[in-house]
């Protein structure tokens, strides 16, 4: 079988549909998929080859015009071009083509539309009735957006698959600067020897928050643990008093999911999805 997963070029606020993407790579490594880059095929005029393949598309559009073209024009050529069978909408557009795919809902905010969001968003939410009535199925991250999805759309239950996953933020250097404000306040009240451990995903804002830190009084008790995503994360979320969690969206919740089974308390923003994985085992502010 040949699966397509479609993808916006230099996005950065989908980690759900990232996260999924891995786990897809993953899963079709380990089942003798070949997993490729469309991108790649164009610029060494590769064919593709091989019945079992997972080919990653994606979409360099930065407005409306070019990404009605791309969902409705282009990716229904690159379909019938590599003979496609499905498709895995990561932003809650589907392609126009009669092609089997599944739309994955990555934020609640797609449910109710507003100028200031981001472009994709705005398109995928002002069609996401008509994209949800032409799949047989739809993939979301908790039972608060299933149940959304079902009261907006009058979506059939049976048709919303849970998928969950989700990172921490890693760009958000306002964020960082109050977790730095809440660390010092902590360190005066308890005076200890209490230390702060920081997973940020991407190298650039490891070198931006380390600027900050050479200026800040408790310095020596803050540690920067980079490509945490290649280390044994579950590990050092085990090792910790407390997982301070302090989400981008609504869908991140993996580190929530990775405390909880190592039997870490959690401290965190109160979401509803949020409430959702953690019931009583979690403080939620």
């Amino acid at each position: 079988m040949r699966i397509a997963v479609i993808h916006h070029n230099e996005d950065l606020s989908n980690d759900y549909a990232a996260y999924l993407s891995t786990l897809l790579d993953n899963t079709a490594e380990e089942n003798g998929y070949a997993v490729r880059d469309y991108e790649q095929l164009l610029r060494f005029r590769e064919p593709l080859q091989g019945e079992n393949v997972l080919l990653h598309i994606i979409i360099p559009a930065s407005g409306k015009f070019s990404l009605r073209h791309w969902y409705n024009v282009k990716l229904s050529k690159i379909i019938k071009k590599y003979r496609l069978h499905k498709v895995l909408c990561n932003y809650g557009i589907t392609v126009n083509s009669n092609i089997s795919q599944l739309l994955l809902i990555p934020d609640k905010d797609l449910l109710h539309a507003s100028k200031e969001m981001l472009l994709w968003k705005q398109y995928a939410s002002k069609h996401l009735k008509k994209n949800i009535a032409k799949v047989q199925m739809i993939l979301t991250y908790s039972v608060v957006i299933k149940n959304a999805l079902k009261e907006l759309t009058a979506t059939e239950e049976q048709k919303i698959f849970m998928l969950f996953v989700a990172v921490l933020p890693d760009d958000n250097e306002k964020m960082f600067t109050e977790l730095l404000k809440a660390f010092s306040k902590f360190k005066k009240w308890q005076q200890s020897n209490m230390q702060l451990l920081l997973l940020p995903k991407e190298e650039s804002f490891s070198s931006r928050i380390e600027d900050k830190l050479t200026t800040y009084k408790y310095r020596d008790d803050v540690k920067l643990i980079n490509d945490a995503e290649n280390k044994e994360t579950a590990d050092i979320i085990a090792t910790a008093y407390a997982l301070l969690h302090t989400p981008f969206s609504d869908a991140d919740l993996w580190p929530v999911s990775a405390a909880l089974q190592c039997g870490t308390p959690v401290i965190g923003f109160y979401t509803k999805s949020m409430q959702e994985y953690c019931g009583k085992a979690a403080i939620l502010y």
